[in-house]
């Protein structure tokens, strides 16, 4: 079955699809082996693996190739986070012909108006673009794909940019009637009181989508009641890496040995086993002759 396929049934169940943040090859096959639906090819983590910030400094070809790299190590559907589609709605055209040939199963694309500010972070000037160019966006993305399986979801910002619920509704139902096939609505809440109530005042036309990370207290079941059809979980992965690398770097230094993390940190076989070190066993013994190869 097509990745895209796949996808559009999980979408099709009587339950949320639960998507995993990743940012590289192997935390792709840590989701799949942990049993979520499908996979979030993070912007923000992407931008945060690279050392840099998520304000719109990564490029299509950058994205494009983590993303890539990602789908070729997992069975799951991936859900590419494309920002505001790194340009106008010519661009938007090359983001899906070049994300549907790389396999991936659908794209999000945001209302940021260029360069984006994550939604995460406080301080920031946020501006949108207009309600109509937006959704020009949005029509041209399903007008361009191939797959009539590939997914577009079209992301507001609206509440973070402090529009206004009146104004989220408006957009939404205007990306919807574009034809999105799904609408993420985003908060910067640590409650999840906006959620509640923009999902209570959708008349809805498409299923939403939710990343709770903000307001992490709600459960999935809670999100999916109220109308949220997709659930992310979208950067817990890579702040667990990051807090554990932070911690076992910080001993190997005050001790001056690796024997101080060894009883805490994944063991080799661990990482033969996720990154497919069998496979090459196998065709080893099938097409190596002997005395050729290096040996493991």
């Amino acid at each position: 079955m097509k990745k895209t396929t796949q996808l559009r049934r999980l979408l099709e169940r009587p339950q949320a699809t639960l998507l995993c943040g990743a940012h590289d090859g192997i935390s792709a096959s840590l989701a799949e082996r942990a049993g979520f639906d499908g996979i979030w090819s993070s912007g923000f983590c992407i931008s945060a693996s690279m050392g840099i910030p998520d304000v719109g400094l990564v490029t299509m070809s950058e994205h494009l190739e983590a993303t890539s790299k990602i789908n070729k190590c997992t069975n799951l559907p991936v859900v590419a986070d494309v920002d505001n589609g790194y340009g106008d709605a010519i661009n938007v055209t090359r983001v899906v012909k070049e994300y549907e040939m790389a396999g991936i199963s659908g794209i999000c694309l945001e209302d940021y108006h260029h360069p984006k500010r994550c939604s995460l972070i406080k301080g920031f000037r946020r501006n949108l673009e207009s309600l109509e160019e937006f959704a020009c966006k949005v029509r041209a993305a399903k007008e361009t794909q191939n797959d009539p399986d590939f997914v577009v979801i079209a992301r507001t910002e609206a509440l973070v940019a402090e529009k206004g619920a009146t104004e989220a509704l408006e957009r939404a139902a205007a990306y919807a009637a574009a034809g999105a096939d799904l609408v993420l609505v985003q908060s910067k809440e640590t409650t999840p009181g906006q959620i509640k109530s923009f999902a209570i005042e959708w008349d809805g036309a498409v299923p939403l989508v939710a990343i709770p990370t903000m307001y992490p207290e709600i459960t999935v079941s809670e999100l999916y009641e109220l109308g949220y059809a997709m659930i992310i979980f979208a950067n817990q992965g890579f702040r667990a890496a990051v807090s554990a690398m932070g911690e076992v770097f910080r001993r190997m230094v005050e001790t001056q040995t690796i024997a101080s993390v060894e009883n805490d940190i994944c063991p080799l076989s661990e990482i033969f086993s996720l990154v497919g070190y069998e496979e090459i066993r196998r065709l080893e013994d099938r097409f190596v002759a002997p005395g050729q190869s290096g040996g493991f």
